[in-house]
């Protein structure tokens, strides 16, 4: 029997089980949630005073955490019956019927000896009606503290608020992310140039180490910026004054670059080669071999080579005066047309030095682009900073003086009006040319609107320009002299040009002009030019375009 009463108990006890374990979860809710609720208002505040990133995300990661475990703890917290019974006989005041009950009635236990079994029976009986007379939602009312409430509900709302209200800091936050998202990309395209730096064969082994360790110290720091701009411009900065400091270039001028490729054109020509030399290495080692067959050259070839040389350090005396001296004693053999001794120094000093002025130029086309790229990031991370407008403000200020220098002329007195803002040639102070270098234009009124009578200029209007690299003409002259102190006479061959004959200095204006503007462009692509300069030199071609 005790057993058939043992079971009826538990039945008995489980609904009351249910909603005391109900009640527990309320009340430890209610305990809980305005710490919870509180805890989330901090962070959320938090995030209005500092630039926090994922704040909310924060806040909400800790109210949900609170949800999930007050569910499992509701759900899955575990109540025995003894402990129902006792909870049931001290809130219902049944001085400890269902537990004494439900502890005789256990059939794993044995009932004390002298017990009567009489009274025991009757003791159960009672113990049941009394279970079944219970209703569990009046045995076990919800009791919530009302200042628990409260408090929970002010913390609710104080999120709710903190929430709602536009926060100041977002934006810096955003601002920092677009910061690190921007520095990392500029660390890939900063990588990427160096990748191509370390292919590059013409770079002496010294000088591409050191470019490409500061590249990779550069590189290393923008991929661990968190996000501060600030930090990530000084870093940029800094690369580009260790980068001046440490690779110091005397750069090769455009009349040199323009020498060269006319050298190395005229050297394809006489060598019979498909493809012209694309860089000074290529042209000295070209050089080289016509030298090592001066013997073999027709003494029409010797002085066409002769003369090229001559030309090609002429032109370069005033940039590279070792090498026009190479170069001029390589015409002085050549014009002799014998491979010995001299002729061999003459051709391997040329070789050497033109060499030299490759390394030269491909150290300073990777300086080059090394900061050009970093100017580029440097624009880039300002404009993710938020600043972009601010930091082109310079440029636009520069453009807006030289349209102001160009729009001040009236009528006539437009060449006056472009050579208004000199001042414009200043690194970062326009980028403008001096341009009563340039044919003026009569014109009035606003840039881009004419309204006066005068006609503007056009390159139409030029026949001819000067050009010194190109080819002119002329006849053979011999000059007869004593060359040498034993008295012996030589004659010496050259060009001069006649009264009346064309000058081969002036050549057609739209012959040149493509010349011209691919070498701009090279020098553009190798050479280190400020960003806000860059413009103005597209522009200034643009409209010398015939």
């Amino acid at each position: 029997m005790s057993i058939n009463v043992y079971q009826q108990l538990i039945a008995l006890l489980r609904p009351l089980g249910r909603r005391l374990r109900w009640r527990m979860s309320v009340e430890w809710f209610v305990r809980t949630a305005w710490i919870t609720f509180a805890l989330a208002s901090i962070v959320l505040l938090a995030g209005r005073i500092f630039p926090i990133d994922g704040y909310r995300l924060v806040a909400g990661v800790l109210v949900a955490v609170w949800l999930i475990g007050w569910t499992i703890y509701s759900a899955v917290r575990p109540i025995k019956p003894f402990a129902v019974a006792r909870h049931t006989d001290a809130e219902l005041g049944l001085h400890d019927r269902l537990s004494t009950a439900f502890a005789l009635a256990n059939p794993t236990q044995k009932s004390p000896r002298g017990f009567d079994r009489t009274l025991v029976a009757h003791q159960l009986d009672d113990a049941l009606t009394t279970a079944h007379a219970i209703e569990p939602r009046r045995a076990f009312p919800i009791h919530v503290e009302r200042a628990m409430v409260l408090r929970a509900a002010a913390a609710l709302l104080v999120g709710i608020v903190l929430l709602a209200l536009p926060n100041p800091m977002d934006a810096i936050v955003a601002e920092r992310t677009q910061v690190a998202k921007t520095a990392q990309a500029e660390a890939v395209k900063l990588e990427q140039l160096a990748q191509e730096i370390e292919k590059n064969t013409t770079l002496t082994p010294e000088d591409k180490n050191a470019l490409l360790r500061q590249m990779r110290e550069l590189i290393a720091q923008l991929k661990s910026n968190p996000g501060d701009a600030k930090k990530a411009l000084a870093d940029l900065s800094k690369f580009q004054e260790q980068l001046r400091a440490t690779l110091r270039v005397d750069p090769v001028t455009s009349m040199e670059q323009m020498a060269l490729a006319s050298l190395a054109q005229q050297l394809a020509q006489l060598a019979g080669a498909k493809d012209t030399p694309q860089d000074a290495a290529e042209t000295a080692k070209l050089l080289e071999e016509l030298a090592s067959q001066l013997d073999k050259l027709s003494p029409e070839q010797r002085a066409a080579l002769a003369s090229a040389l001559d030309r090609a350090a002429a032109q370069t005396a005033a940039g590279d005066p070792n090498l026009a001296s190479a170069l001029s004693q390589m015409a002085q053999s050549t014009r002799d047309g014998k491979v010995d001794s001299r002729s061999q120094s003459a051709s391997r000093q040329a070789g050497q030095t033109l060499r030299d002025a490759a390394n030269r130029e491909a150290l300073q086309q990777a300086v080059a682009r090394a900061l050009n790229q970093s100017d580029a990031s440097q624009r880039a991370m300002a404009q993710a900073q938020g600043q972009g407008n601010q930091g082109n403000q310079g440029n636009q200020g520069t453009q807006g003086n030289q349209g102001q220098g160009q729009n001040q002329g009236q009528g006539n007195q437009g060449t006056q009006g472009n050579s208004g803002q000199g001042q414009g040639n200043q690194v970062g102070g326009g980028g403008g040319t001096n341009a009563n270098t340039l044919p003026g234009a009569n014109r009035t009124g606003r840039a881009g609107e004419p309204t006066g009578q005068n006609k503007s200029f056009g390159t139409g209007d030029l026949e001819t320009v000067y050009a010194p690299v190109a080819t002119g003409q002329g006849r053979e002259e011999f000059v007869t002299g004593q060359q040498n102190p034993s008295g012996d006479t030589t004659n010496r061959e050259g060009k001069a040009p006649q009264p009346g004959t064309n000058n081969p200095a002036l050549v057609p204006y739209n012959q040149v002009f493509q010349k011209y503007a691919e070498i701009a462009g090279q020098t553009m692509e190798h050479s280190y030019i400020p960003s806000g300069l860059q413009d103005f030199v597209k522009e200034y071609f643009s409209g010398l375009e015939p």
